[in-house]
């Protein structure tokens, strides 16, 4: 699978575990603009795009029609390197209108935490009423 956006990761697989709930295989090629200059001598996903990855699937699959507003909880642990297959769990609490985040670098081996946090979703203004 490929896709059509040069900032966005190669989607491999989508495993609803729950409503509202979530794991996304994705592919994270080398060729992708994030990893150009960042840096010199070993490229690494920055942390924006990670941000904004998390953003785009959560508002394709657990908050559609709602808006970024706030990003209250935010942990990186480990570097994401080019051609690294991420796992990313999407999971909506919906009492606090907000999209917790992990995503973990898998291999053949093992699972590593890479990063997690929530994000803080509210109505689009052309859409509250």
């Amino acid at each position: 699978m490929t896709s059509a956006d040069p900032l966005l990761p190669m989607l491999l697989h989508e495993e609803f575990l729950a409503p509202g709930s979530v794991v996304l295989t994705l592919k994270a090629p080398a060729a992708l603009s994030w990893f150009q200059g960042h840096f010199p001598r070993q490229a690494i996903l920055p942390g924006v795009a990670q941000l904004v990855w998390a953003e785009h699937y959560a508002q394709c699959y657990l908050a559609e029609g709602q808006e970024l507003r706030a990003i209250p909880a935010l942990k990186y642990l480990c570097p994401i390197l080019p051609d690294s297959t991420l796992s990313l769990r999407l999971s909506y609490v919906k009492d606090k209108d907000r999209v917790d985040f992990a995503y973990e670098i898998v291999n053949d081996q093992n699972r590593v935490s890479a990063t997690s946090g929530s994000l803080k979703f509210a109505k689009a203004a052309c859409c509250a009423s």
